[in-house]
């Protein structure tokens, strides 16, 4: 599954903060796993560099790319 995010111009991005999954208490439900963020050059998809996410038990996840990315659309990809 994934969700993108168009913009009208391109915008540079070097982060990304999520609100995942359902909590129950203290406990986190349904929380994806694995997923990274890509981002669309024109032609294709590509993954943004230190964007994978694995084994993730995490409801709030904050990732700090390698390096910032300027483009017009984004997405989260898991």
């Amino acid at each position: 599954y994934w969700l993108e995010i168009a913009y009208p111009r391109p915008v540079a991005i070097a982060s990304a903060h999520l609100y995942l999954g359902i909590l129950d208490g203290a406990s986190p439900l349904q929380v994806p796993a694995n997923f990274r963020f890509q981002y669309h050059d024109g032609a294709t998809w590509l993954d943004i560099p230190g964007s994978g996410v694995s084994a993730n038990t995490a409801a709030e996840v904050n990732v700090v790319f390698t390096q910032p990315v300027t483009a017009t659309r984004f997405r989260y990809y898991g």
